[in-house]
């Protein structure tokens, strides 16, 4: 019995030595990566540490429609990352109106950083720096002209937007029109729709335009036409050039167009 007790404590008293010295060897570890400035796990949990300390200022001015989600909510989450690994340096965004973007201008504020949307570059041209290290080659070229002046590049494109012909198989059947291609039928689906008591010009073609973005320019770009013509013979809206892209929309919903020139915006809102 003394035997099998003696043999007992001498195997705890080895096991306890081996756990004593595996908790020292372990607390010291981690003391030694917790508090040295150098340390890779500390870096990897709280981030290192900003070159910058600070708040850096981000304005953020939108001109184009977004799609499903705010270009802001995307801009706070990637502010969010950037901060977890770069300890010291935050980010404020500011979702700002072209309105209020010019009142902090005749103030004589500028922020650090600045996202903008077509027609607000000009603007800004002057007091850009310029993006060295490599941009260019993270950038397709596609989108790369979009950031240079004068061979110099100012701002780097991080989204992008576009347009769509949009309607349904119910629009293009009710203009007596068989099912295809969109771009084939833009001009084509134009027709009188009879009411009770009297009858209403359905146009081919709705859209619209702001101060910075015009859909009709995209559309010359794309078809020869001439405008006062399509007016003239209800294919396009004649509010074309007075209603806003969201103006448009509602108008397409409300009937009065078989198809509208959308952003994704209006993909999504369908």
């Amino acid at each position: 019995m003394r035997k099998k007790s003696r043999l007992f404590f001498a195997v705890f008293s080895k096991l306890s030595l081996v756990a004593t010295l595996l908790v020292v060897i372990v607390l010291a570890y981690f003391s030694y990566m917790f508090i040295s400035p150098a340390s890779s796990l500390n870096e990897k949990f709280f981030g290192k540490k900003a070159e910058y300390q600070g708040i850096i200022t981000l304005w953020n001015i939108d001109t184009f429609e977004g799609g499903s989600g705010s270009r802001e909510g995307f801009l706070q989450s990637r502010a969010v990352n950037f901060e977890k690994k770069n300890k010291g340096a935050f980010f404020k965004i500011e979702n700002l109106s072209i309105d209020e973007m010019n009142a902090r201008l005749e103030s004589g504020l500028l922020p650090n950083m600045i996202t903008f949307g077509t027609g607000v570059g000009g603007i800004f041209r002057d007091r850009l720096a310029e993006l060295c290290g490599g941009f260019e080659e993270n950038i397709k070229p596609n989108f790369l002209a979009s950031g240079l002046y004068n061979g110099r590049l100012l701002a780097c494109p991080f989204a992008f937007g576009g347009y769509a012909l949009l309607s349904s198989k119910s629009r293009v059947e009710n203009a007596k029109k068989e099912v295809k291609n969109l771009r084939e039928l833009a001009f084509e689906l134009a027709f009188e729709k009879k009411l009770k008591k009297s009858t209403k010009n359905v146009y081919s073609l709705t859209l619209g335009k702001n101060d910075y973005v015009d859909g009709y320019k995209v559309l010359s770009r794309e078809f020869d036409f001439s405008i006062s013509d399509m007016t003239e013979k209800y294919i396009i809206d004649p509010l074309y050039s007075k209603q806003t892209p969201y103006d448009a929309y509602v108008s397409y919903i409300s009937g009065n167009s078989s198809i509208l020139l959308g952003t994704q915006r209006d993909i999504f809102r369908l």
